[in-house]
């Protein structure tokens, strides 16, 4: 429940109140493995660096895959990269009597509260971006 409402709240920041011209917004896609696998399950957060005037981004992953375009895309600039993964599933408080592994964080937090990820640069050159993440 915790990761739930974290998610949704980054992910009505990300959407926020900003407005830009879509010509200027850049797609990325991309994968993220860790441990050779792909994560099934997460976000990744583009969180934009200090001094750099565009929104907060948060983009899905799904079995090991992420995407962000359109009106979703980020504008040129350097981004801090957060990364969560999760494996289990959330128990609704109204059923207690349900047996399934609580959903839980399975990256280690420097890759997420305390990142060592590589800051992403996005320029407006790229037009379409691919960036893995391979994590350890």
């Amino acid at each position: 429940m915790k990761y739930a409402l974290s998610f949704a709240c980054l992910l009505l920041c990300s959407l926020g109140c900003y407005s830009s011209n879509n010509s200027e917004l850049i797609s990325i896609q991309g994968t993220v493995d860790f441990q050779g696998s792909p994560v099934k399950e997460g976000v990744v957060q583009f969180i934009p660096a200090q001094g750099v005037k565009a929104p907060a981004r948060t983009a899905p992953v799904v079995d090991g895959n992420y995407e962000l375009n359109g009106r979703f895309g980020l504008m040129p600039g350097t981004y801090n990269i957060k990364i969560e993964g999760y494996e289990g599933k959330d128990v609704p408080l109204s059923d207690p009597t349900q047996t399934v592994t609580p959903r839980r964080q399975i990256l280690p937090p420097k890759y997420n509260q305390k990142t060592e990820i590589a800051p992403v640069i996005v320029t407006l050159d790229d037009r379409s971006l691919n960036q893995d993440f391979q994590l350890n």
